[in-house]
Order: structure tokens, then C-alpha cells, then sequence
């Protein structure tokens, strides 16, 4: 039995489509590397995580292969829509930069799997480069940064010595909430600093209070109070 031959446009057309797709998920592979690295070199407080820099990589190739599986076929990318709008995130998104290199990782996604190349490293370039000189220069980010103080004291405790503390050295306090039991009294603060202060020193001042048992100090970096 002699099969027949395959003709030689389609091979040469199946070689064409395996090295585009090959292409696009390599692409989509350095590029998700970049943004993924950039995203480590930039990010700030606690909330860190080095699976959502590892999950940034598998999201821009998993966007490009369905780029490339999509093509120009409209029927097959409303049912992938449909079946993609089943999905949820289990996992609230507490940064709202990490947002935005969730974007950007899908944006490049979908211009390696379309065959922009130039569009999907030019792209990546100049968000880089923008974001590295952002976080260097530190525009938006403010000298003189909010904090979440919780002082644990005894029952019978004079809050007055608190904002005397704050007063003097030149911070802006609002109470939060207040909770006093048979155990000592828990007082939580918002605070400012009007100026550049050492906070480790107002700390060292509050702990020196003979009733006070604790005092703790959060950032809003550290997103521990959200």
C-alpha cells in the first residue's frame, strides 16, 4: 500500500506556523523574564510575593499561545472568551502596581502571540525604563510617610503622655480605636510626621513609659493593617 505524499506548500506552511509559535513563546518567555525582574528590583514593602513575580512569566506565554491559537478565527475567540470568563481570582490583589504589571505581562502576551514583535519589545523597553526611573527618582512617593502605632499600656493608663510624645516632636496623631479591658488599655494611632524624624526614637520614647507593656509601629507598605 503506497500512502500519498504530502504536498511540499504544506510542509513548508506547518514549518512556517512551528517556528512563529516557537518564536512568540520564546519572546513571550524574555519578556515576561524582564517585567518579572523589574517588577523584583522595584517592589516595595512586605507584600512581596515571589510567586506573583514567577505567576507575571506564565501569564505573558499563556497569553501569547492563546494569541497564536486564536489567529484570525472570530468563532474560536468568542468561545475562548466565554470559557475565560468562567475563571476568578480566589486571590485578592492588594497592591494596585501589581495590577499593573498584570497588564502589562497581558499586553505583551497578546502582541508576541499577534506577531508584533517590535510592538512587544519596544513596549517592554520603554514601560522599563520609565518604571526603573520612577522608583530611582522616588516622584511620587512621599518624604514623610503615614504609620499605624499600637500602644499596649496598663488599664489606668494617662493617654495625655502619648500626644505629649507626638507634640513634641512635631507629629500628627488621630486615635483610630480604643479598647480597654481588666488586661490594659490598647490604643491604635494614625500618625504623620510634619518633618523627617527618626520613628525608632519616638518608639524608644513611648516604650521608656513606666506603664506602657508594648508598642508596635506599621507602614502602609507593609499592608498589614488593610
Amino acid at each position: 500500500m503506497v500512502l500519498p505524499e504530502i504536498p511540499t506548500d504544506w510542509n513548508i506552511a506547518v514549518n512556517l506556523e512551528l517556528q512563529r509559535l516557537l518564536l512568540s513563546l520564546l519572546l513571550s518567555f524574555l519578556l515576561g523574564m524582564v517585567i518579572s525582574f523589574i517588577y523584583k528590583k522595584t517592589n516595595r514593602g512586605f507584600s512581596y510575593e515571589s510567586s506573583f513575580a514567577y505567576t507575571l512569566v506564565l501569564i505573558t506565554i499563556i497569553i501569547s499561545s492563546i494569541m497564536v491559537t486564536i489567529g484570525s478565527n472570530v468563532a474560536l475567540s468568542l468561545g475562548l472568551i466565554g470559557s475565560l470568563s468562567i475563571i476568578r481570582f480566589r486571590t485578592a490583589i492588594k497592591n494596585s502596581i501589581d495590577m499593573a504589571f498584570l497588564f502589562w505581562t497581558i499586553a505583551i502576551g497578546l502582541a508576541s502571540g499577534a506577531q508584533n514583535y517590535q510592538v512587544a519589545v519596544i513596549t517592554t523597553i520603554t514601560l522599563g525604563v520609565i518604571i526603573l526611573l520612577l522608583n530611582k527618582w522616588k516622584i511620587f512617593f512621599r518624604a514623610n510617610s503615614d504609620y499605624i502605632a499600637i500602644i499596649q499600656s496598663a488599664p489606668k493608663q494617662n493617654v495625655e503622655q502619648f500626644t505629649n510624645i507626638f507634640r513634641k516632636n512635631a507629629i500628627d496623631w488621630r486615635v483610630n480605636s480604643s479598647v480597654s479591658n481588666s488586661d490594659g488599655l490598647e490604643i491604635t494611632y494614625s500618625i504623620q510626621p510634619r518633618k523627617k524624624i527618626e520613628m525608632t526614637e519616638v518608639i524608644q520614647e513611648l516604650n521608656k513609659l513606666q506603664t506602657v507593656k508594648n508598642v508596635s509601629l506599621l507602614t502602609p507598605e507593609t499592608n498589614l493593617f488593610i
